[in-house]
């Protein structure tokens, strides 16, 4: 089952930025739980972010879904234990 959707906790330091956002994992693109990303996140420009969670679809419409530019790791850096404890 291909997972289309990614929860994406960016590395944002601001009182507004306290929730994961959805991305779309592009079709070539495998990512999983714990890997970092680089994302599009507003004037911020391209940031860093962790993968909390990935899912077949989001509450948001499909053109407000803004795209993974790239993958930091080819595994995930910490655990779903790690990532737990952390939240």
């Amino acid at each position: 089952m291909k997972r289309s959707v990614a929860q994406v906790i960016v590395a944002v330091n601001h009182q507004d930025v306290d929730r994961a956002f959805s991305y779309r994992v592009p079709a070539n693109m495998n990512v999983l739980p714990g890997m970092r990303v680089r994302v599009p996140f507003g004037r911020q420009g391209m940031v860093e972010g962790i993968v909390a969670e990935l899912s077949e679809q989001t509450d948001l419409s499909p053109e407000k879904l803004k795209e993974i530019a790239s993958c930091v790791d080819d595994k995930p850096l910490i655990s779903r234990e790690q990532f737990d404890l952390a939240v």
